[in-house]
């Protein structure tokens, strides 16, 4: 009985460490592109300030 609950607690903390991973790429990837889209639009701003 306790090498059942074992595995199941091992499986669990798999799938949790697995979907943190991905939450972590998520959330990266996400700040990356607002940042870039922050670059993209001052570099617009500016460039309408030099005309």
């Amino acid at each position: 009985m306790q090498a059942s609950f074992d595995k199941q607690a091992e499986q669990m903390k798999k799938y949790i460490e697995s979907r943190d991973k991905e939450m972590m790429e998520y959330i990266c990837s996400s700040q990356k592109q607002q940042q870039q889209h922050l670059l993209e639009t001052a570099a617009a701003q500016e460039k309408r300030e030099r005309k």
